[in-house]
């Protein structure tokens, strides 16, 4: 480590470091075709942590130790396409093995915190993609690279606020992020629902009727208004040449993009395959979402088409290029090419056959302009606050690098606060802050769960699963309690709103928040591995009253403290010790019910391993 050369601008104590000297990166393991299987473990490719429900491959084989991963370990993809495949995951899914191209990151605990290393990495994927090698479609950083570049790293409490603050600032982005979502959902809708009533006649008639075509309509083949269909060019195509290509990935909305092209030098193919104004293009092999995709070429510029491509010779005299281009991307076009496609390895076929059997709404021609004007009308508005939205989300992806890039530079806590934070950050850990969230979210419901007995079982939780953050659990008269915890995040889960308290009579109860789940979103992640135990202490205490809570925690605790210091473990010496606990617990319980505890907690094997430290007074 070093310190950096513009240490004046960060915060006191940051430093600068090699990436090479705070973790150690494993390359996964370089599956061939012949290893995948349709059961096992699944193998984390590239596209597996860029979209969400992508197709994974299998391996039903054992593999060297470093290959395998589990839930919360930290991956990075270091090879692709830059754009769109480098960058950092937490792996949330199940265990798995992984495929090359993709590092696993094992942490120096002591000087990093993951989620902090998450975000610094994914705020470098631009240094990282400018180090590349190879082509603007595929290209790699070496490790040797990926090594030797730096982040500014502050103390381990420092790294942890930041987190939270980048995942509060992250959180209201995000819900802004989803109201553009769902607008953009709606904008599809109220295409499709154009569409629709076009086709059924209603923009031309009136009195139309459910199920029935308007009179002078037919239903009729998509064979029967064109002279033949007919495939694109199979031949290769360059990066560079005299005319585009275009290709499946061109066809977006119904019509053409260019971005993306590759070219042709070839006269013969440019002979057979060049493109006529108004052609109506259908691509033919795509995913199951995609495939049957409809788009009109209107002489933007001399090109032809891909294989993948089918070009529909209609007759001009039977029906209008952008009224079948509509009816072709509407719903009830793509519902007749699900009955009609096959189905491949990640694709669908609709073969030129088949396309010809599309059944399909004809009006009178002069009808069929009447009828493109009326949608063209209401899609053109509908386009513009599409593009509106785009520049909106545009400016939601700007704002999230601007955050992360404040972050990094010290920036994103004021500098005046850092002795707090840093006091904050000690006294929560980010996953406890998780596990306490989950608690409350899993409890709140039950009739008797309010702040003591919230207390009694993040306790009991955190000790019979073992957590590795440090604790602080002082001995209360109502039993264990980390009062330096519970204050402190108390006032935090109200500010944020992860959490809000209710008083009803004399329990403090709660009520989760709007923002909850951006708290406890990441629980499997810090916690796949303990979730059994946390879920059995949970479960033992889901319908126990604050009495009964507060009496397991209390034996729990003195059996604890026993095993720590090592002396002897029997029931009179538990009792005795519960006694002295607090002048309460004379005064609230029986040794009876004392009696009657230990033997319920020892027959479902609730008991606790001398694990923690010794609980003492205040």
């Amino acid at each position: 480590m070093n310190v950096p050369k513009n240490k004046k601008q960060l915060p006191e104590s940051w430093e600068k470091v090699r990436l090479g000297e705070i973790a150690t990166y494993i390359n996964g393991k370089a599956f061939k075709p012949i290893d995948w299987s349709k059961e096992g473990l699944p193998i984390i490719r590239i596209q597996n942590l860029n979209k969400e429900n992508s197709h994974f491959n299998y391996c039903n084989f054992k593999v060297e130790d470093k290959y395998y991963v589990k839930t919360g370990d930290l991956l990075f993809a270091w090879s692709g396409t830059p754009d769109t495949s480098f960058g950092a995951h937490i792996w949330k899914g199940e265990n798995a093995v992984l495929n090359q191209h993709i590092f696993k990151i094992e942490i120096i605990e002591e000087l990093i915190d993951k989620k902090y290393y998450l975000y610094a990495l994914n705020n470098k994927v631009k240094e990282f993609v400018n180090k590349a090698h190879g082509t603007a479609g595929l290209a790699h950083i070496t490790k040797k690279n990926f090594e030797d570049s730096e982040i500014f790293l502050p103390p381990k409490a420092i790294q942890q606020a930041i987190v939270s603050k980048i995942e509060e600032l992250f959180s209201e982005l995000d819900k802004g992020i989803e109201q553009l979502k769902i607008a953009q959902r709606q904008l599809k809708t109220y295409s499709q629902a154009v569409l629709k009533w076009a086709f059924e006649g209603r923009f031309t008639n009136e009195n139309v009727k459910d199920g029935k075509l308007p009179e002078g309509w037919k239903l009729v083949k998509l064979d029967d208004v064109c002279s033949n269909v007919e495939y694109g060019s199979a031949a290769k195509s360059k990066e560079h040449g005299k005319i585009p290509v275009l290709r499946m990935g061109n066809i977006q909305n119904g019509r053409f993009d260019w971005n993306d092209l590759v070219y042709t030098d070839d006269d013969n193919e440019i002979k057979k395959y060049l493109l006529k104004k108004n052609d109506v293009l259908f691509n033919r092999t795509n995913s199951a979402e995609l495939v049957g995709k409809t788009a009109i070429y209107k002489g933007e510029r001399p090109a032809i088409f891909a294989g993948y491509l089918i070009r529909i010779n209609l007759d001009k005299n039977l029906v209008d290029a952008d009224y079948l281009n509509y009816y072709l991307n509407s719903k009830a076009a793509r519902e007749y090419g699900n009955t009609v496609r096959t189905f491949g390895v990640n694709q669908s076929n609709i073969n030129g056959t088949k396309l010809k059997t599309y059944p399909i709404p004809i009006a009178p021609l002069n009808e069929q302009s009447l009828i493109v004007q009326e949608i063209e009308s209401r899609l053109s508005v509908a386009d513009k606050i599409e593009e509106t939205i785009k520049q909106s989300l545009q400016q939601a992806e700007a704002l999230r690098q601007s955050i992360l890039k404040k972050a990094f530079e010290g920036k994103l806590i004021d500098s005046d606060s850092i002795d707090t934070v840093k006091q904050e950050a000690k006294v929560i850990p980010l996953e406890r802050k998780v596990l306490a969230g989950k608690i409350i979210h899993l409890l709140h419901d039950e009739k008797y769960f309010g702040l003591t007995k919230f207390q009694k079982t993040l306790y009991l939780v955190e000790n019979y699963a073992e957590v590795t953050y440090e604790t602080n659990f002082l001995q209360d008269r109502a039993g264990p309690h980390d009062k330096e915890f519970t204050i402190a995040f108390r006032k935090e889960m109200q500010d944020r709103d992860w959490v809000q308290e209710e008083q009803r009579g004399k329990i403090t109860k709660f009520t989760p928040g709007d923002n909850i789940g951006s708290l406890i979103k990441d629980y499997a992640v810090y916690f796949r591995e303990k979730g059994k135990q946390i879920v059995f202490v949970i479960q033992q205490l889901k319908d126990k009253s604050t009495h009964e809570s507060e009496l397991i925690a209390t034996l729990y605790a003195v059996w604890n403290n026993r095993l720590i210091k090592k002396k002897p473990v029997k029931i009179n010496l538990l009792v005795e010790d519960f006694f002295n606990w607090s002048p309460k617990k004379k005064e609230e319980f029986q040794p009876e019910e004392v009696l009657t505890t230990y033997k319920w907690m020892k027959q479902i094997k609730f008991v606790p391993s001398g694990f923690g430290k010794i609980i003492g007074t205040y």
